[in-house]
């Protein structure tokens, strides 16, 4: 088991030394054991590039948790105590997914226990071509960019926000946490270039550029991508590039005339979520509005046509395979 410091950094420290710092500590306090010794193993929650996430019950206390398991042979122990680390800088926040405080590294694997989200994931509560029920919609979107706006007044930014990553507590989204903080850094850091095709729909345009930095307008722009597919069951587009057919007609609208008609799968959409949208998608990251401007629609309607609880009418969008979306 891991101690875990005072979780409210200094003034004088600034969070990225703050976490460089309890990054050295955790890694001081780092036991060894294995999984079996404490915790039955009961199913596969989910598994991705660097290891699995775990569901587990504590041999003695019975609690269920979820446990990270990240493969020691693609992951270095300094990525491992940074997401541990930042996991736990974040986690008093509502919205954020708390990170419970036990590390410890076994054979092959080092590993961190988070608390056990139920309903799973936000791609498992998205109907393909559908989407969420606006309502529901409307509260996920609230506590993520509440979510988001307490990193960037922390100075970091999550740079992976996606549906697999807003972990659920009740299927009416009354209560959702942003997680995984592997990709998450100080806003400002230099990054190197990235190919179009390496780009996904959440990747804003100016990753492509010849020196993209790390900054807060990269969060907006996921998360726009995300409301979009959470009123439609679809992405707005395979990549935020130029051969991309999709985001060529949304570039026109979005630097077109005021009363020029939106691309196909926007017309579905009410005035006041298109207008949110656009903010929060601008092509230029310092014309982007920030997180918390979703805070100034939440009262308007977001869905043309569609009355509370019935679900929108299928469109042109963007092929993906958990949602099940049509090619572009």
């Amino acid at each position: 088991m891991a101690w875990v410091p005072d979780m409210d950094p200094s003034e004088t420290l600034g969070p990225e030394v703050f976490i460089e710092e309890l990054m050295s500590l955790l890694g001081q306090a780092l036991t060894k054991m294995e999984v079996s010794e404490h915790y039955e193993t009961i199913r596969e929650l989910g598994r991705g590039t660097y290891g699995s996430v775990q569901l587990v019950r504590h041999r003695v206390q019975g609690t269920l948790m979820a446990l990270k398991l990240m493969d020691k042979r693609t992951t270095r122990v300094r990525c491992f105590l940074r997401e541990y680390s930042v996991g736990l800088f974040l986690s008093p926040h509502p919205f954020i997914s708390t990170a419970l405080g036990i590390a410890f590294e076994s054979q092959g694997y080092y590993a961190f226990l988070q608390e056990y989200a139920p309903i799973g994931d936000l791609f498992d509560l998205i109907r393909p071509m559908e989407g969420i029920p606006e309502p529901a919609a409307k509260r996920c979107s609230l506590q993520l960019s509440l979510a988001l706006d307490h990193l960037h007044s922390r100075g970091l930014v999550h740079r992976d926000v996606k549906p697999d990553n807003v972990l659920l507590f009740d299927a009416e989204c009354r209560r959702v946490k942003l997680a995984d903080f592997g990709l998450a850094r100080p806003a400002g850091l230099a990054l190197g270039p990235r190919c179009e095709s390496d780009l996904r729909p959440s990747s804003p345009p100016e990753l492509s550029g010849q020196e993209p930095r790390v900054g807060c307008p990269e969060d907006a722009w996921a998360l726009g991508v995300l409301i979009y597919g959470l009123l439609t069951g679809q992405f707005p587009w395979e990549n935020a590039g130029p051969t991309d057919r999709l985001y060529r007609a949304f570039m026109a609208w979005q630097e077109g005339p005021e009363d020029r008609p939106p691309p196909l799968g926007w017309a579905r959409l009410a005035p006041a979520a298109r207008s949110m949208l656009r903010g929060l998608l601008a092509i230029r990251p310092e014309d982007r509005s920030m997180v918390k401007a979703v805070l100034g629609y939440l009262k308007q309607p977001w869905l043309e046509g569609v009355g509370e609880g019935s679900q929108p009418r299928v469109e042109e969008g963007v092929g993906s395979p958990k949602l099940g979306l049509v090619g572009s």
